[in-house]
C-alpha cells in the first residue's frame, strides 16, 4: 500500500522529472569534457567561473564537487551574483540530483520500481546544505525558480538520505530552508508568470506534502 511516504517520493521524482525536461538541459549537461585535467584548486575566482561550465559539461562529481569548493572559498564572504548562480549549479550537480533524475527519466513514469533509499544514498548532503545556505542568502533577482526548485529539491534529498523515513520528514533539521528555497522558487514563478506550469503545480504539491 502507497502511503504518504510513496506519495512523497513520486511526488519528489515526478518534479525532478518536470524541471529535467522543462529546459535544465543548460543546467546539466553531459559531453565529452572527461578527465579535465586543470586543478579547480590553482585556479583564481575569475578562471574558476569560466572553468566551471567544463567542470558541469564533464558530468564528472568529482571535478565538480572540486570546482564548487575551489569557487566558495576563492570568492569568499561577499560573492558577485554571477559566483552565486555558478556555485548553486556546481553545488546541485555535485549533490548527485543529475545523476538521480537520469534514473526517473530511464524509468520511463515506473516510479513503483524505483529504489528511492537506493537512489538517495548518493547524496551529498554537507553539499547540498551548502548550497541551500548559497542560495537561501542570494540577492533578490540572482536565481531562477529553476536554480531555487533543485537547491530545494537537493536539500530535501539530503534531509531524505539522513533520515529513517520520509514519514516525520517535516520535522527534520533543514526542512523550514527547503521550505523557504520552495517558497522562493514558486515566487519566481509567478514573477515569470509561469503559475500554469506542470513544474509550478508540483512544487505547490511537495509544498503542500512537506506541511502536511
Amino acid at each position: 500500500m502507497r502511503g504518504r511516504n510513496g506519495i512523497f517520493r513520486v511526488t519528489v521524482l515526478g518534479l525532478a522529472v518536470v524541471l529535467f525536461v522543462s529546459g535544465c538541459e543548460s543546467f546539466f549537461t553531459n559531453s565529452a569534457f572527461s578527465g579535465l585535467q586543470r586543478d579547480p584548486a590553482n585556479m583564481s575566482a575569475a578562471e574558476l567561473e569560466i572553468f566551471a561550465a567544463d567542470a558541469l559539461a564533464s558530468g564528472d562529481r568529482v571535478t565538480i564537487k572540486k570546482t564548487f569548493d575551489a569557487l566558495l572559498k576563492a570568492a569568499g564572504d561577499d560573492p558577485t551574483q554571477a559566483q552565486v548562480s555558478t556555485l548553486v549549479e556546481l553545488g546541485v550537480a555535485a549533490t548527485g540530483l543529475p545523476q538521480l533524475m537520469t534514473a526517473v527519466i530511464a524509468a520511463d513514469g515506473d516510479f513503483s520500481g524505483l529504489d528511492a533509499e537506493a537512489l538517495l544514498s548518493g547524496f551529498d548532503s554537507a553539499t547540498a546544505r551548502s548550497t541551500a545556505e548559497i542560495a537561501l542568502a542570494a540577492d533578490p533577482g540572482t536565481l531562477t525558480g529553476q536554480q531555487y526548485a533543485y537547491a530545494a529539491l537537493g536539500l530535501v534529498g539530503a534531509i531524505g538520505a539522513e533520515a529513517e523515513s520520509f514519514e516525520d520528514i517535516d520535522k527534520a533539521a533543514g526542512i523550514d530552508a527547503a521550505q523557504d528555497l520552495l517558497a522562493l522558487s514558486l515566487a519566481a514563478y509567478e514573477a515569470e508568470g509561469k503559475e500554469d506550469s506542470d513544474t509550478y503545480e508540483l512544487l505547490l504539491e511537495l509544498q503542500r506534502q512537506i506541511t502536511e
